[in-house]
Order: C-alpha cells, then structure tokens, then sequence
C-alpha cells in the first residue's frame, strides 16, 4: 500500500533487517536491505518535507550502506558513504541532547573511523589508515576503561585493535592481545556471535596471526 505508514515500518524494518544481516557478515543480504530503506527514506522525506526524520536520518543509513560495501570489497564506493556518517556522529557528539547519546555517537564516531581505516587499507592508503585507526584507538580504548561503559565498546575496541595490529607488526602481538582481553570481557558478560565469535575464535587460535 502507497500510505505512509506502510512506507516508514518498511524504512525502518529494512534498516534493522541490515544491522542484523552486517552483524552476521552477510553482506549482499546487508546492501539490498538498505537500499530499500534508503529508497523509501528518500520518498517519505520528498512527501512530508524538511520537518521529516527521514530528512535527517540518511547519514545514518548511510552507515549501514557504507558497511555493506566494504564488506563486499567494494570500498571506494564504501568511503563516501562511511564519511557521511562519521561527520553525523561527530556533530551529534558535539552538541549531544543528553549524556547517553553522546557518548553514544562518540562511539560510533570512533568505530566508523576504523571501518574507514580498513577500506583505505584495502584501497593501499595505508598510512592514512593507520592515522585513523590510531584515533579509533586511542578513543575506544578511553570509553573502554571508564566506569559502567557499554559492551559495545569492547567490540568495538578490539576490531580497532586487531586493524591497528595489522599496521603496526611491530607492536601485533600486543594489541591483538588487548583485543583478545577485551573480546574475552564481552563474551563472558553475553556469548558472542557473528563477526566478533568468529574475530574472539581467530585470536585464541593464533594471537600472533594476520
């Protein structure tokens, strides 16, 4: 049905039927939930004007997109749709409406920068990858260590490590250990699954590995 609700549960349904697709690693599925969300976003924003979420929320979307296509190799096309994203979070963080979504969207910030590493590392940029992964890092770790922090942060920390390990060989087997420390956290605190079992398994095979 062409009604407007129909359009906005279908928006956000797809978007979520995404991050659960991103999180498993299935990619493709990730990309064609996404681009319908990002179609109907764009529909429901035409009709209902500047006053709509969904005129506000495309970076947001996009993130899903941008991880979508990195996840597929398809990183130069990954990259705008990640700095989208990354530039939304950061301006949330900048002027948060309470405390929780800031630190929130500096945890997505922070993240999304470190996916952003992998793809230049992918594309061969690889010293402005450790640029932004040693940011990535450096706030993670920071949001890790403080008090009642979410898990997410712990995931999200040690994929930044494990990237950062890939670029530092020098300094490999102590990073990839902190990941291992921080995975290890998360996985006691609520199994893991998807991406993050399979990056905790990796590690306790071969903490020295690639």
């Amino acid at each position: 049905p062409a009604t407007t609700v129909w359009k906005d549960g279908l928006a956000t349904g797809a978007n979520h039927l995404a991050v659960v697709h991103l999180r498993r690693g299935k990619f493709a599925p990730a990309l064609d939930a996404i681009d319908i969300s990002l179609s109907l976003a764009a529909q429901l924003a035409k009709s209902e004007g500047p006053q709509s979420k969904w005129a506000r929320q495309g970076p947001q979307l996009n993130q899903q997109r941008g991880l979508a296509l990195a996840g597929l190799g398809r990183h130069a096309e990954a990259l705008p749709a990640l700095e989208s994203a990354i530039a939304y979070w950061q301006a949330t963080a900048a002027s948060p409406p309470n405390q929780r979504a800031g630190d929130n969207a500096r945890r997505a910030a922070a993240w999304l920068q470190a996916e952003r590493a992998a793809s230049l590392v992918a594309l061969g940029r690889r010293a402005e990858a450790q640029a932004q992964a040693v940011l990535a890092v450096d706030a993670l770790s920071t949001m890790a260590g403080a008090p009642g922090h979410a898990r997410e942060v712990d995931l999200n920390a040690a994929e930044a490590l494990v990237l950062l390990a890939e670029l530092r060989p020098a300094e490999r087997l102590a990073l990839r250990a902190k990941a291992f420390k921080l995975l290890t956290t998360a996985n006691a605190e609520l199994p893991l699954a998807g991406l993050n079992a399979a990056r905790l398994t990796a590690l306790r095979r071969d903490p020295s590995g690639p």
